[in-house]
């Protein structure tokens, strides 16, 4: 029998209103203090990845004939290597995102459905932009 017991027709599911958030609207309960550890967190990260982006990359050695599996541990390092790169120039991007949303008075809301995030992710993820249900939503990433 199809679903909703209606020969023929299925019932609609009921998806949930997606609530998009106010663009004035600024987090009320976070408190200087809260907003002052969350800023030095991310400058301090910033800083991090900054650093760890300024070191250079091995070049690559000269390939010789015969070593097989020295060439492939060799592209196995530069591709680590440029994916950590990758990472933590998406880091630097999140983070100059959050202290954005700071300077904007919107830091600690989530940027897809407005609520609050909880101060245990803002804790952990300084630069969260989304709250948990949302976050899983998007598939984690």
């Amino acid at each position: 029998m199809p679903i909703g017991g209606a020969r023929g027709r299925a019932s609609p599911v009921p998806v949930p209103a997606r609530r998009m958030p106010d663009a004035g609207r600024t987090i009320d309960t976070m408190d200087a203090d809260r907003l002052d550890r969350a800023r030095s967190a991310l400058l301090e990260e910033r800083a991090s990845m900054l650093a760890e982006l300024g070191a250079e990359l091995d070049a690559p050695e000269q390939m010789t004939y015969g070593s097989q599996a020295a060439a492939a541990s060799q592209v196995f390092a530069q591709q680590r290597d440029l994916a950590l790169r990758e990472a933590a120039e998406r880091r630097v991007r999140e983070v100059d995102a959050a202290l954005g949303r700071i300077g904007a008075g919107t830091f600690g809301l989530c940027a897809s459905c407005g609520d609050p995030i909880a101060d245990a992710r803002l804790e952990a993820l300084p630069w969260a932009a989304l709250c948990i249900d949302c976050q899983r939503r998007t598939g984690g990433r």
